[in-house]
């Protein structure tokens, strides 16, 4: 079963914007869908071990932030919130970056 499969790339330069059509391999089983890796458990265990790591790690340093400014610490009270914050925004502005549909856009 031979089918085709149109790949558009866009671009900010007119020139450079291209589409290609595509020919699946009669000798292959299906190129488009198969990638040769699967998601087993191992993968979950090590993705919920890492939201549960992230979210201990803003819940300790939110502790921290109130211990601080409690006991009138205001310079460590920056220091820590900048720590936390700065990285977060960071993140999010690469994630956004890397999401399927924004390689185009300007953030």
């Amino acid at each position: 079963m031979a089918e085709d499969c149109t790949v558009v790339r866009f671009s900010r330069d007119p020139s450079l914007a291209t589409i290609d059509n595509l020919k699946q391999q009669n000798d292959a089983s299906d190129k488009f869908t198969e990638n040769g890796q699967h998601f087993g458990a191992f993968y979950a265990i090590c993705i919920g071990l890492s939201i549960i790591t992230y979210v201990l790690d803003l819940v300790l340093a939110c502790i921290l932030l109130y211990f601080y400014s409690v006991n009138g610490h205001g310079f460590y009270f920056a220091l820590t919130l900048t720590f936390v914050v700065l990285p977060a925004l960071f993140m999010t502005t690469v994630s956004l970056r890397w999401s399927p549909g924004t390689s185009d856009r300007s953030l």
